[in-house]
């Protein structure tokens, strides 16, 4: 070992490419007990750049998926962010995925609970605002949870401790399948808007409903923000039974695709006295997914008027065939390109 270590830095560079997360760290612990010098910290340095500098996925652990470096637990960062080494090689991409294994439901809870913790740290902001690329992605497989209270108010207290960063370069947040619909969205709406990077955004199969808060405005309208820079945004899978044009309104004209699909959707686009166009509203919309809405009768026409090189799929709807033909045209007229089950 203690000629490996003299070697030039580029030769160890590549020997260390070829070891496992696992080999690397036990490499470490060797070279800080068994040789503890200049040229083993130059390897150690080496080791640690190797695992960290690239893309790291903090989530249950195990084995790292393929494109990542390595694979790490909440508790394994909080017990090397002891270690300034760690600290100083940032990885350029992490993702913090956590799905919940319906048997183990303890670890995905005591999982989010370090993730609060690191989010809660005093080194987290500096490390985190060098982060080039950062993701969260949560699905709390809500199906078979036990307790259908504590599910939501875990997710939700992990996002709002992730507001202390809500600068830092976040580009996409997932939260799939915790029912924090059920939980005081009138609370927490307008948190998302914070986000001020994010560019994707999910809240698919959350129980988000629509209900109308004041006057004739809807959950959506009045509590909801969004991130600014948003180009894509899902709603899939929930209870929405309408989205008018005061819900159109509220998002930024930088979104690309938007996806209402499995919903409760009744109409888009009505009341005529509230008519509008997409262009109007999302000039650079490309994907509006209305399908599998079996409640959807009516998608006002005039909707498509000018919003050329987009796609709307109403798939799986119950659009009455006379509505369907105007729609057709309407599509054929502006250039849209219409998605229905006769496609």
């Amino acid at each position: 070992m203690m000629l490996f270590i003299l070697l030039p830095q580029e030769v160890i560079l590549q020997v260390f490419q070829c070891l496992e997360p696992a080999e690397s760290r036990s490499l470490i612990d060797l070279l800080k007990t068994d040789l503890p010098n200049s040229n083993a910290q130059r390897a150690i340095n080496l080791l640690y750049a190797r695992l960290y500098l690239g893309h790291t996925v903090l989530g249950a652990g195990g084995k790292a998926p393929r494109g990542y470096n390595v694979s790490i637990t909440p508790s394994q960062v909080l017990e090397l962010a002891r270690d300034s080494n760690f600290l100083a090689n940032v990885p350029k991409e992490l993702d913090m995925t956590f799905v919940r294994d319906v048997r183990d439901y303890i670890n995905f809870q005591q999982n989010l609970a370090d993730l609060r913790e690191i989010l809660k740290s005093d080194w987290a902001p500096k490390y985190l605002s060098k982060v080039q690329l950062l993701s969260l992605n949560i699905n709390g497989r809500s199906i078979t949870t036990e307790n259908p209270t504590l599910m939501p108010a875990l997710v939700l207290s992990t996002l709002i401790e992730l507001t202390r960063h809500s600068s830092a370069n976040f580009r996409s947040i997932r939260l799939k399948s915790a029912d924090i619909g059920d939980l005081l969205p009138h609370k927490w709406g307008k948190v998302l808007g914070g986000f001020v990077l994010v560019q994707e955004l999910s809240l698919e199969d959350n129980k988000l409903r629509l209900e109308l808060v004041v006057g004739h405005e809807s959950l959506l309208e009045r509590y909801f923000d969004w991130p600014p820079q948003l180009r894509v945004l899902s709603l899939s899978r929930n209870y929405l039974q309408h989205f008018r044009v005061g819900a159109f309104n509220k998002l930024p004209q930088t979104l690309e695709v938007l996806d209402l699909s499995q919903n409760l959707l009744e109409c888009i686009g009505f009341p005529y006295d509230q008519t509008f166009t997409l262009v109007d509203k999302l000039p650079k919309l490309r994907i509006l997914n209305l399908s599998l809405n079996s409640h959807l009768v009516l998608v006002d026409p005039n909707l498509f008027v000018g919003a050329n090189e987009l796609e709307v799929s109403i798939e799986g709807c119950n659009v009455c065939d006379g509505h369907l033909e105007m729609l057709v045209q309407s599509a054929n007229r502006n250039g849209v390109r219409l998605v229905t089950d006769l496609a």
